[in-house]
């Protein structure tokens, strides 16, 4: 897209690796350390089994999931299985809530996660520690997930049905994501994209954007 804001009216963010800190690698060593394995097949970075896959759809619930780690991973309380898979979840910035806060003023602004139910306790947990907000709701005009939509990116029609119910022109609309296969989703449903990374991070991103 180009660099301004100039045309933009609305704003979708992805979660993790965007709002939230992630750290993949530290739920693979948990699993790593419950299994007693050097290697977990089950979970990496480009293999998951169907099970992660379909709790992210909401195709199972938290306690069905955590029998299915369970087989998995080998015995394990739900409290540990639970503990290691929230693990992957790190901090979320208080500059970035204060940023959220201020474009809320400015742009209509949604939220679009694939995320699951445990997940979903556990950063909002994060952030009622951190920052005393019960959840991500109030930094947002709506908030998708993709365990409570039955629908996850990159799939076009995830993205084309929160365009359809808030009325959104997509050409007016951003949306924000670390990984880049889910922009291109993003861009077959006509929005404009922009990756983050480290170091495009969303401070630095809408900084440059504000000066163009």
């Amino acid at each position: 897209m180009e660099n301004s804001l100039k045309e933009i009216k609305n704003i979708i963010f992805d979660l993790g690796g965007v709002i939230i800190n992630l750290d993949m690698n530290r739920t693979y060593l948990a699993f790593q350390q419950l299994a007693g394995k050097n290697e977990v097949p089950v979970f990496n970075y480009t293999v998951q089994h169907e099970i992660f896959k379909r709790f992210e759809v909401g195709d199972m619930d938290s306690p069905e999931f955590l029998r299915g780690l369970r087989v998995l991973i080998g015995n394990a309380t739900n409290e540990e299985l639970i503990t290691a898979w929230n693990a992957m979840l790190l901090d979320i910035p208080m500059e970035r809530v204060e940023l959220l806060k201020q474009l809320k003023e400015q742009y209509r602004t949604f939220l679009f996660s694939n995320t699951n139910q445990i997940h979903y306790e556990g950063f909002n947990q994060i952030l009622l520690d951190a920052h005393g907000l019960p959840g991500l709701e109030p930094l947002f005009e709506k908030i998708y997930f993709s365990h409570t939509m039955r629908m996850r990116k990159p799939d076009v029609a995830s993205f084309k049905r929160i365009i359809e119910e808030n009325g959104l022109i997509p050409e007016e609309t951003l949306f924000l994501d670390d990984t880049a296969g889910h922009l291109e989703g993003a861009r077959a449903a006509g929005l404009k994209t922009i990756l983050v990374s480290d170091e495009n991070h969303l401070l630095h991103i809408f900084s440059k954007l504000a000066t163009a």
